[in-house]
C-alpha cells in the first residue's frame, strides 16, 4: 500500500542519515588526518562512497516495487498467491533495510567503490 511504501522510504532516508552522520564523526576523530586537505579528501572519498552504494540501493528499491506491481497485477485473481508475493515483497523490503544499514561498514572497505559501480 501506498502508505507502507512511504514508510519504508522514511526508515530508508532515516538509516542513510544516521550512515552518513556516523562516517562523517569517523573521519573528523581519525588520528591520521593531519590538515585540512587530507580530511576533505577523505570526505570527498566517503561521499563518493556513499552515493555510490546510495544509487545502487536506490535502483534495487526501484526494480522490487516495479516486480511487486507485476506480481499484484499476476496474482489478483488468487488470494494465496497475493498473500505469498506480499511476504516475498516485505521479506526483500527487510534485506534492503539490513544492507542499507550495513552501508558504513562496507563504505569504511576499499571495495566499496567497486562493488557499486557494477
Amino acid at each position: 500500500s501506498l502508505a507502507k511504501h512511504k514508510i519504508l522510504e522514511l526508515e530508508i532516508k532515516r538509516l542513510l542519515k544516521a550512515v552518513v552522520s556516523q562516517d562523517i564523526i569517523y573521519v573528523v576523530q581519525n588520528t591520521s588526518v593531519v590538515d585540512t586537505s587530507d580530511l576533505q579528501t577523505a570526505l570527498e572519498r566517503t561521499k563518493e562512497c556513499f552515493e555510490n552504494c546510495i544509487i545502487k540501493k536506490e535502483t534495487e528499491y526501484a526494480k522490487l516495487w516495479n516486480d511487486w506491481y507485476k506480481k499484484c497485477d499476476e496474482c489478483k485473481y488468487d488470494k494465496i498467491l497475493y498473500d505469498k508475493a506480499y511476504k516475498d515483497m516485505q521479506q526483500k523490503i527487510e534485506q534492503l533495510q539490513a544492507q542499507l544499514g550495513d552501508l558504513k561498514g562496507k563504505c569504511k572497505d576499499t571495495s566499496c567503490v567497486s562493488d557499486t559501480q557494477n
